[in-house]
Parts: structure tokens; C-alpha cells; sequence
């Protein structure tokens, strides 16, 4: 699976997509919230501070040298301190989900309102892709459908958080998923428009709602490419309008 593809997919319903289009702006959601219970469960990670990588041990460097002046402080309780406040910043992440593919029978009926939603592009290519959040603080992962694997977050951080929001069990393959994460609440994220440069409509979809809805586009200067999905022999085809 490509690490980082050039265009990545967001199923939702008609109306969503109309939102998302005319505000700009993405929902990202807590994992706490997701289907799943096993995903992004943070109990799989280890915290052992005995191995950190040379990121952790400046960061650990730099708090002892604040909090030094005081002498309630021992080494164990700035050790205990420090693990909690990492765990809770990874438990205040937020995720934005996407797919590899516009053309999966399943993701259509699961999350694009049985075919009567629409399927949106991204230009994965794009850089600065969210207002007021850096592409520094966003971390981009393909989902693998394995085996969870152990990982001490202190020894490599950025591994840590990949696998623990980048890996689910075998059952949800057939989504192809890719997450953009932060270490921030949840909420509606605004995008740079320059992200989003097209839409699917599903094979449900009405001529009279795709025409509305490229209409509204088009009264607020919304520049995307329209795209419908048409019944191939036993599958789906994506066609320009």
C-alpha cells in the first residue's frame, strides 16, 4: 500500500458533503468515539521510560531544569507526572478518516448513505493543507490490517503514534483507510480549498440534486470537478460528467 497517495477519498452523505464543500472544513473525531473499541486503543502502547529516543530525553532535560527549584519533586514523581501527561495527550488526539479508493461497493453502502451520498477528493499533494495547522503538527498514516505490535512510545515516538492509530484487524480491509491525526481535541478543522478538488456522486444520487448541488457550487465560486458513479458488470466505474 502507498505510503502517501496522491488523492485520498472521504464517503459521507449528500448532505455532509454539501457542509464540508461550503464551509471548509473537515470533522475530526476522538477515537474514543469510533466504531471500533479496539481502535486506537492506548493500552497497547508501553511507556517505559529505561529506553527514550534523543527527542524525549531533551523534552525530559528541559522539564527538570524548569520544575528543579522545587524539592517535592523527586525522580520518581516527575517520572510518574511525565508518563501521565504523554498518555493524556495522546488520548486528546483527533483523526480525520480517508480511503485509498473512490470505488468500493462497501464503503459506498456503509458510509455514503447507500449509494445515495457522494465520495469527496483530496489532493494529498497539497501542502499547508488545514488553516492554522501546520503540516508539522499532522501525522499522516495507511492503515495496515495486522497483528498490533508492541511499541515503546519513549523509544520512538513517532512509530508509537503511527501504530497505535494506523494499525486495525483484518475484518476492515476493505475500507483501505488513511488518517490524518493531531495531538489536539476534536472538532471541525478548516482547510485550505486548494485540498478538496473534487466530487463523486453516488448511483442513487438524482440528476436534480446533482444539478442543485453543482449549482450552489457554482454561485460561490467553488471550482471542483464533478464525477458520478456508474454500475460496471458487477461493480462500480468512476466517470467525468
Amino acid at each position: 500500500m502507498t505510503e502517501s497517495p496522491n488523492h485520498i477519498y472521504k464517503y459521507v452523505s449528500l448532505d455532509v458533503a454539501e457542509t464540508i464543500t461550503v464551509k471548509s472544513t473537515l470533522k475530526f473525531t476522538n477515537p474514543s468515539k469510533f466504531n471500533d473499541p479496539f481502535d486506537c486503543d492506548i493500552s497497547r502502547l508501553k511507556f517505559d521510560l529505561s529506553a527514550t529516543d534523543k527527542t524525549i530525553d531533551g523534552e525530559i532535560e528541559d522539564l527538570k531544569k524548569r520544575f528543579n527549584s522545587n524539592p517535592a519533586l523527586t525522580p520518581e514523581l516527575f517520572a510518574r507526572s511525565y508518563k501521565e501527561s504523554q498518555i493524556n495527550k495522546i488520548k486528546r488526539a483527533s483523526v480525520c478518516c480517508f480511503s485509498f479508493i473512490p470505488d468500493n461497493r462497501l464503503m459506498w453502502a456503509h458510509y455514503a448513505n447507500k449509494h445515495s451520498g457522494a465520495c469527496l477528493i483530496f489532493d494529498n499533494l497539497v501542502e499547508n493543507k488545514f488553516i492554522n495547522i501546520s503540516d508539522s503538527r499532522l501525522t499522516t498514516v495507511a492503515v495496515n490490517y495486522k497483528s498490533f505490535d508492541e511499541i515503546n512510545y519513549f523509544e520512538n515516538r513517532v512509530e508509537g503514534i503511527k501504530n497505535l492509530f494506523g494499525t486495525k484487524s483484518t475484518e476492515w480491509e476493505y475500507e483501505r483507510e488513511y488518517r490524518i491525526v493531531i495531538l489536539e481535541s476534536e472538532g471541525l478543522k478548516e482547510f485550505n480549498t486548494r485540498f478538496l478538488t473534487g466530487i463523486i456522486f453516488g448511483l442513487k444520487v438524482s440528476d436534480e440534486d446533482i444539478n442543485t448541488f453543482v449549482s450552489t457550487c457554482k454561485s460561490k465560486q467553488i471550482n471542483l470537478d464533478f464525477k458520478r458513479t456508474k454500475r460496471y458488470q458487477d461493480g462500480l466505474i468512476v466517470k467525468e460528467m
